[in-house]
């Protein structure tokens, strides 16, 4: 289970993204039900307002429906807040997403490093991995 750097999941491939939503749902239900999810990696999200997961994952939906796949809101609907979930609810920008100590810098090459060991294992293709190897030498240009 990961929840994927912000800057990453426009470049992300078709199965990862869709997968990093269903991902979102199941951390969503054991936040609910539990407070947490028992994985380190990804309980972290406990320690942001509740409005950053639900800006994240407006965030990921979006990105799924502009490359014309179906995104079943009502699963992560069910979980999360109802104060969060109303029409009145503006989603955060997302550069303040888990901006305080997570998604930054560091963390991007953790994820970056992630997705290189996958194409290494060859689940991502070479392709894939150009897409993303792009992302990573705009960021660097910018810093």
């Amino acid at each position: 289970m990961k929840i994927w750097h912000k800057d990453l999941i426009h470049v992300l491939p078709n199965r990862m993204l869709i997968g990093q939503f269903r991902q979102l749902c199941d951390i969503a239900r054991d936040i609910m039900i539990k407070g947490k999810t028992g994985n380190p990696f990804v309980d972290r999200v406990t320690d942001f307002p509740e409005s950053h997961l639900y800006s994240y994952a407006l965030f990921v939906r979006e990105e799924i429906e502009k490359r014309g796949y179906y995104c079943e809101w009502k699963k992560l609907e069910r979980w999360i807040p109802i104060y969060l979930t109303t029409a009145s609810q503006t989603p955060m920008n997302k550069s303040a997403i888990f901006a305080e100590g997570w998604h930054n810098d560091r963390y991007f090459e953790q994820c970056y490093y992630s997705l290189q060991e996958m194409y290494d294992c060859g689940k991502i293709t070479l392709e894939e991995m150009q897409l993303i190897d792009c992302e990573r030498a705009n960021r660097m240009k910018i810093q």
